[in-house]
């Protein structure tokens, strides 16, 4: 929905997918689970079910987080290793929009030892630090400067690639409610790839739901 113009709340953090755009998003994902380009065994992947589907050759493409690519370099099992690449997602117009997750550490307000997590916080935040987590698992640096760091992109050079699609990505949809607006989401997308609604039925019932689930009415 993102990648074809839309969106699933609005700013106001209202349901916002009773759109055109939304309907070409979702008309996409359905489209392409039809044609095969999706697999039909994929609908119930994991995480992870998913990534060693992608590493034994069985799935032409794979969406995932970067840790993927030094496990699909280095695993003996993998039989892509010497062949796959990484591209931004396609868009309506070009680069699409990636989804939009996070390294994320804070201190607890109720810590007794906030001067020691703030030291600690100060190293995992380190080029030094961040450059290790990139190199042994591909993880994606939080400091800007090091997507374009000549050591690094020599080992790793998907980076620039990352970063443009970091730089478009949009964030999960923000709201108290994420668990009733994710049920919203999930439930009625499946319905639509298992074909027992239509993607217009689908995006009704999603709309109808997220403005329960925004309400605070939501399962």
């Amino acid at each position: 929905i993102n990648g074809s113009g839309g969106s699933v709340l609005g700013k106001s953090g209202s349901p916002d997918v009773d759109s055109s755009d939304a309907k070409a998003g979702l008309q996409n994902l359905v489209d392409a689970f039809k044609d095969g380009n999706i697999p039909a065994e994929a609908i119930t992947y994991q995480e992870e079910q998913g990534r060693t589907a992608f590493e034994s050759g069985k799935l032409l493409f794979l969406r995932n987080w970067p840790y993927v690519y030094n496990l699909a370099k280095t695993d003996g099992s993998s039989k892509v290793k010497d062949t796959f690449g990484i591209a931004p997602i396609p868009g309506k117009d070009g680069t699409g929009a990636s989804t939009l997750g996070g390294h994320n550490a804070a201190i607890s307000v109720y810590s007794k030892h906030k001067a020691t997590a703030h030291d600690f916080l100060e190293f995992l935040e380190s080029n030094e630090t961040q450059k290790f987590f990139a190199t042994q698992g591909s993880l994606a640096p939080v400091v800007g400067d090091l997507y374009t760091d000549s050591e690094l992109t020599s080992k790793l050079p998907y980076l620039p690639t990352l970063l443009k699609s970091i730089e478009s990505a949009e964030p999960r949809p923000v709201t108290p409610f994420y668990p009733a607006v994710t049920k919203a989401i999930q439930d009625n997308t499946y319905a639509a790839l298992k074909g027992s609604k239509s993607v217009d039925e689908a995006l009704k019932d999603m709309q109808d739901a997220l403005k329960t689930a925004t309400s605070g009415n939501g399962n």
